[in-house]
This record gives C-alpha cells, sequence and structure tokens, in this order.
C-alpha cells in the first residue's frame, strides 16, 4: 500500500523495519537496516531536509512530517513522506522513535502533469494544502489578479484580501465550509480588485483532495475572469428593462382612451360637488351639512383620481429592478381596477378565484404587474368577436409543487399548434399591427424572476395562459 513503519530503539541503536519500509527503499529483507546506507539512498539535494529533522530530533522538537526523495537501490527516484513520534523512558529521556514513511510518488506523477497543464491554461489554478497554505499557483495568477505566484505563495491570505467588501460574505462563508461539507465540486462567483484597481468578476470552483486512505490533502481550485460575460449579462438587462419600459409606454397609448374616461368620472364628479359647494354659498342660509358633505366627496373623488394617475405613473415609470415581497392576491386586484375601464368597454366579465393562502413571492411588483396586463389584454383581444355568454376571463392563482402559479383564461379562439410553437418567439405575433414582443417581455421577466411561463389550449375553447414564481413556505 505504500506506507511502511519503523521503530528506532535510540538507546540501543537499533531499528526495525516492516516489510514494505524495505520495499520502499529497495533493500533486501535479509539486510539490517543502516543509518548511513539510508542517508545515501536521500537524493543529495534532500539530506539536509533530513539532517536538520534529526537535530531538532536531538532537542526533543520532533517535525510533524518532512517530504523528501531517495533513490532506490534499483536507481529508481521516489518521493516519500515520514511522519515520527517520540517514546521517553520513566527517567523521561527519549528513548525510541516511532514513525511511518508514505511513498507519494504517483501522487507527484499526478501533480506534475496536473501541474504541467495547469501553467499552460488560462484559468488561475490554486492547490491549497489542509493548513491554508499554497503548494502551487498557476502563472495565469497574474494575468487575471495582476499579483505574481510568488506573491500569493508567499502570502496566501492575499487572496482573501482581494475580495471586494460586497462579496466577502459569499466567500467567507465558502471558504469556512468543512471538508465534510464540501463533498463534491462547489462553485462560487464574486468580485475581486486587481493591482491596477480594477474589478474583475471571478467564478471559482474547488473540491477537496485525498488520498486512496481517505486522508485530506487539501483543495484544488479554479479561478476563471468572467468579466465580460457578467458585463454582457448586465448590458442584456439593460435592454430588457427598456424593452419592458417600452412595452408598458405602448400599452399606456393603447388604452388612454378608457383610462381618460376612467380619471374622468372623478373629476366630473369633483366639479359637480364644487357646483354643489358654490350653489349652497350662495344661498341666504349655508347648510353645514350638505356643505361639508360635499366637500368630503370632492376629497374622496380628488383622492380616487390621484391613486388612478399615480398607478400610471408606477407602472409606466423607467425605474431599477426593485425585488420585495409580493401579495400576489393584491397585485392582480390591483391590475383588475387599472383596466376595469378596458374591460368594461370589450363588454366582458371578468371572474377571480383567487387562493388567498398563497405565501408572498420575492418579486419586482411593476414587472409582474406588466406581465398580468399583458396577458389580460391578450385575452380581450381574442375575445373581440364572442358573444356576450362567451365573453369572460377567469384569473386564478394557486399553490403548486412548483411555487405560486397565477393563471389567465379566455374563451377566445384558442390557437393552433404552429402557432403555439412559435408563440414566445421574438417578432412573432397573430396580430395585424403586432410587435411580437409582449410574450416574449413577459416570459424573459418570468424566467429572470427563477419562474416559467407557458400557453395551452382550454378545453372549454380559448386559451390559458400561466405563469410560476418560485415561493417559500413559511
Amino acid at each position: 500500500c505504500g506506507l511502511g513503519s519503523y521503530d528506532w530503539d535510540l538507546l540501543q541503536d537499533r531499528i526495525r523495519w516492516s516489510d514494505e519500509m524495505y520495499e520502499i527503499y529497495g533493500f533486501d529483507k535479509c539486510t539490517v537496516p543502516d543509518l548511513e546506507a539510508v542517508r545515501q539512498c536521500i537524493v543529495p539535494e534532500d539530506r539536509s531536509i533530513v539532517d536538520d529533522a534529526m537535530a531538532s530530533m536531538s532537542r526533543c522538537d520532533i517535525p510533524e512530517s518532512i517530504e523528501y526523495r531517495i533513490i532506490r537501490s534499483d536507481g529508481e527516484l521516489r518521493h516519500v513522506v515520514a511522519r515520527a513520534r517520540p517514546v521517553f523512558d520513566q527517567s523521561g529521556q527519549m528513548a525510541r522513535l516511532v514513525g511511518t514513511l508514505q511513498d507519494i510518488t504517483q501522487q507527484k506523477k499526478s501533480e506534475q502533469r496536473y501541474q504541467t497543464v495547469a501553467d499552460h491554461t488560462y484559468a488561475w489554478e490554486v492547490w491549497e494544502n489542509p493548513d491554508k497554505s499554497f503548494n502551487y499557483v498557476s502563472p495565469a495568477c497574474e494575468e487575471i489578479s495582476g499579483y505574481s505566484a510568488e506573491e500569493f505563495l508567499a502570502d496566501p491570505m492575499l487572496f482573501d484580501r482581494l475580495v471586494l467588501a460586497e462579496d466577502r460574505e459569499i466567500w467567507s462563508a465558502h471558504s469556512h465550509e468543512s471538508i465534510s461539507q464540501i463533498q463534491s465540486r462547489r462553485e462560487i462567483q464574486f468580485r475581486i480588485k486587481r493591482k491596477d484597481g480594477i474589478t474583475v468578476w471571478i467564478d471559482h470552483s474547488c473540491q477537496p483532495v485525498t488520498d486512496k486512505h481517505g486522508a485530506f490533502l487539501g483543495y484544488r481550485a479554479s479561478n476563471r475572469d468572467i468579466t465580460e460575460r457578467k458585463n454582457a449579462e448586465e448590458e442584456l438587462r439593460q435592454r430588457d428593462a427598456e424593452m419592458a419600459h417600452v412595452t408598458r409606454v405602448g400599452t399606456m397609448g393603447e388604452m388612454a382612451t378608457v383610462l381618460a374616461h376612467e380619471v374622468n368620472q372623478p373629476l366630473g364628479a369633483i366639479a359637480n360637488y364644487a357646483g354643489t359647494c358654490v350653489h349652497l354659498l350662495e344661498s341666504d342660509q349655508v347648510n353645514i351639512d350638505l356643505l361639508r358633505n360635499a366637500l368630503t366627496q370632492i376629497d374622496q373623488q380628488a383622492r380616487c383620481a390621484g391613486e388612478i394617475i399615480n398607478g400610471l405613473k408606477r407602472f409606466v415609470a423607467r425605474t431599477a429592478p426593485n425585488c420585495s415581497q409580493v401579495d400576489l392576491s393584491e397585485l392582480i386586484h390591483d391590475v383588475c381596477g387599472l383596466m376595469r375601464s378596458q374591460i368594461q368597454t370589450h363588454r366582458v366579465s371578468l371572474r377571480l378565484n383567487l387562493d388567498e393562502s398563497v405565501p408572498k413571492v420575492e418579486a419586482d411588483a411593476i414587472q409582474i404587474q406588466q406581465v398580468l396586463v399583458n396577458l389580460i389584454q391578450n385575452a380581450l383581444e381574442a375575445m373581440a368577436d364572442n358573444e356576450p355568454a362567451r365573453s369572460w376571463i377567469t384569473v386564478t392563482s394557486k399553490m403548486t409543487a412548483d411555487g405560486a402559479q397565477v393563471a389567465v383564461c379566455d374563451l377566445g379562439q384558442g390557437m393552433s399548434p404552429q402557432v403555439q410553437e412559435k408563440l414566445f418567439e421574438p417578432y412573432f405575433s397573430t396580430k395585424p399591427k403586432g410587435l411580437g414582443m409582449g410574450l416574449r417581455i413577459s416570459q424573459r421577466i418570468i424566467q429572470k424572476h427563477g419562474g416559467s411561463l407557458s400557453a395551452s389550449l382550454n378545453p372549454d375553447g380559448g386559451t390559458i395562459f400561466q405563469f410560476t414564481l418560485p415561493c417559500k413556505l413559511d
């Protein structure tokens, strides 16, 4: 198994070896181990390592382990690790030294092959020892971080200091995980600051390494510069946000007529109550109660108009994504209120079947509102030619195994298999003047929230659009 043991009687200067010790050194088992013969097997450049350990032994300062190379009697080079433990007699004098010698030649060959590859890869490879020191750092570290391999080898904590303060919690949680927690390859992403001050995104993956006996040898880690990919993702996110904003503004343009009617109702009521106030004030005897009631109604109608306008402003505002805990039932009611006049103009009934027990979801409320507005608008247009008896939309919410699900069901003409296949493709539309981006943008919004959006045929005729968002159960 490549692991030998020995027992050195220091008082009588006798050494007993296990069979594996003879095999490692290549000595005949009939010979008695001789210290000078053993020393001659050690590669000359490594003899000082053993000599220093022997000197430390005389001071009862035994090193935990030493690593050196030997040349067997047959000329074969081997790498070994020696470990020793002192045994003291009753007087406190060190009487014996027992220990092991492990042949790590195959491990060293594997490391050498790995190092040859790592030296020529674009990834920043690291071999970390159990004591957190570095055994090897690939040359690519300088291209990525600006620091040389020698700097990291001399100061292993340099890596920790490069991590940005905002990402240090991510790195700290990962680096403090125990070997029992990391049984397989792990990946995290964080940012570091290069030597020249430039911020770089790092994709870090690592896995523990053990020998064939299960002893922990450290970690092998790979760090890749993914800054360009992260910048591209951010640029795509900004384009998506811009397209979503344009779509919301376009939606408001399509709803302009009915929204004007929606706002005109409270404004007309305000004008009527204001006229009543003027009439009461011009009378000989002012009826305070009637005047108070008229002014109260003016206040209520003004608030109503303000809520409508503020709702529209929030819907079309160009804002950065802002995720929070969202109550889907409340959000659905808000969207239905926003679209009430449009629904009435199409002479369509709206049925809500909402499960109030569905937990809140982590989402951007404005973006989810945009998805619902788009789905309800599509449902309204799908039923433009329906008879009144078949002109109703059902919006449902419920909890499923995949998360919180919201469905918008219409009784329109449905869709063919060919249409269903292309439904979410960019620029595909069944509308004469449609841009073909509404459903595509809605799908991307839901996907960015970790959910899914799909369409299916309604068994009663028409189409069912449903999306699912992840949520945590209390």
